[in-house]
């Protein structure tokens, strides 16, 4: 086949975008790169947890008040530092209050798969079986043949460090005698519980007393993001750029500004 040739199995993974419905993250991250402060987190990515996960950890638990500086940082670096060198492989999600698509176990399954076999010919098969199992009545999969055929592309050898991160869990609803975010805490348990030497599991959220209770046990590094100096230098100077880009704010004197971000940086503080 040459270059300039779609792949075979390029049709059959459009179909399973459809198929299964596929929530694609990157919106989210693209939101999310364009509200990116440049510099922010770098203290945390330069930082010996974060380093250390990536090497040696499973589950890294980051929690706080406020993340939003974190998860589609920590894809970037994934992204330049060891998926694009064809060092590991990478998938992500992030949990959304607005979309309810990005709130349950389903969709997070779904896009993981999808995510991953498009990095290696391995997790490709691992999905085209999927599909063929249920190719002729268009049935969608349970969601214990989705788990049971991610484990498989984790179980692939040869295939590096294999990541997943997951933007704030506490996005997914928690009502319910089932709730969504019981469901995803479960599935992180159980992938966690399989011992994947090559598995590592980035998760952010506020630390709610369920996701309290079920991650703790199982982190091999965490960050109380609100006890770090660093975070709270991001958020100030997060809010001195939002006051300094804001069309009518940025007219102000500079006392008035300054007045503004010290009162938002107190008031944040303090949520």
């Amino acid at each position: 086949m040459s270059a300039a040739e779609p792949r075979i199995g390029d049709r059959l993974l459009n179909d399973c975008h459809a198929w299964l419905h596929y929530p694609s993250p990157s919106t989210n991250h693209n939101i999310a790169r364009k509200t990116h402060l440049p510099g922010t987190a770098k203290w945390f990515i330069q930082g010996e947890v974060f380093v250390d996960w990536k090497t040696t950890g499973s589950l890294l638990w980051l929690y706080g008040k406020y993340t939003l500086f974190f998860d589609s940082t920590v894809i970037e670096d994934l992204s330049h530092s060891c998926v694009q060198l064809g060092l590991a492989s990478m998938a992500y999600f992030y949990c959304d209050f607005r979309d309810p698509a990005k709130q349950h176990l389903r969709g997070l399954l779904c896009s993981l798969l999808i995510q991953f076999c498009a990095q290696s010919d391995s997790y490709y098969d691992v999905l085209a079986r999927l599909y063929s199992k249920y190719a002729n009545d268009r049935r969608e999969p349970s969601e214990d043949d989705l788990v049971e055929h991610l484990k498989e592309m984790l179980e692939t050898p040869d295939q590096g460090a294999k990541f997943i991160v997951l933007d704030a869990l506490d996005e997914c609803r928690d009502s319910g005698i089932s709730s969504p975010r019981e469901e995803v805490l479960g599935f992180l348990k159980d992938l966690l519980g399989a011992g994947y030497s090559n598995l590592r599991i980035c998760v952010t959220s506020r630390p709610e007393e369920d996701i309290w209770s079920e991650l703790d046990p199982l982190v091999s590094h965490r960050v109380a993001l609100d006890r770090e100096s660093g975070q709270w230098q991001d958020v100030v100077e997060y809010i001195r750029w939002a006051v300094n880009s804001d069309r009518k704010m940025r007219k102000w004197n500079a006392e008035d500004k300054e007045l503004v971000v010290n009162t938002l940086s107190r008031n944040a503080n303090g949520m």
